[in-house]
């Protein structure tokens, strides 16, 4: 009998170190379960609301260097096209000038 006892008795043991196992399995079960629920809810979105701005901000820097160049082409042409006309204007009092001294 007595050797029944001690085998009773380990039975009990591995059936406790079992529950354990379990219970530490399950408590593993749900830390993954929580941390699926925080990848899944939390960074997943983040992580996409932060691509979708990289990638407007990338979209808004092409734009804004082709409005520079834009503005740039476009004061040059206007910076050009004032020479011309102080030159002429220049031309016209030359002219003018002479015209007045002939007389």
């Amino acid at each position: 009998m007595r050797c029944f006892g001690f085998l009773s008795e380990s039975i009990a043991k591995n059936h406790m170190r079992l529950t354990l196992i379990g219970r530490l399995s399950s408590s593993k079960d749900r830390h993954m379960d929580v941390f699926d629920t925080i990848l899944r809810w939390v960074v997943m979105p983040i992580g996409g609301f932060v691509w979708l701005m990289f990638m407007r901000q990338q979209d808004h820097a092409t734009q804004i260097a082709v409005l520079r160049t834009e503005s740039d082409m476009a004061r040059q042409a206007h910076d050009r096209e004032i020479k011309e006309i102080k030159d002429k204007l220049d031309k016209i009092l030359e002219k003018l000038d002479e015209k007045a001294d002939k007389k």
